[in-house]
């Protein structure tokens, strides 16, 4: 029987990372936080509870709830919420929710 080879391709799509993530934070306390939500998993319900465990944990910060800014994905990538979060004051930002 002859040997045999095979060849996998990962499916995900990959992508090479050229740009890292800005430092964390070391403190929320007096920051601005923006929720900023992609619309795919109750945000009304996610992030009033996100919102209340930040604010009992970091209570020198200001939260600016997901609904100031556009739902959905195509409105947390546009150039307009981005100027939002600049015009609000965001130190740092929550994107997406999960299950």
């Amino acid at each position: 029987m002859a040997d045999v080879k095979l060849e996998l391709y990962d499916p995900t799509g990959a992508e090479e990372v050229t740009q890292s993530f800005a430092p964390r934070l070391a403190d929320l306390n007096g920051k601005t936080i923006g929720l900023l939500s992609d619309g795919l998993f109750q945000a009304h319900r996610t992030f009033p509870l996100i919102q209340g465990l930040l604010q009992k944990r970091f209570p020198k910060a200001r939260i600016i709830p997901f609904n100031e800014f556009g739902v959905g994905r195509a409105e947390m990538e546009n150039e307009q919420t981005m100027a939002r979060v600049v015009e609000k004051g965001c130190d740092a930002v929550i994107t997406g929710n999960a299950a």
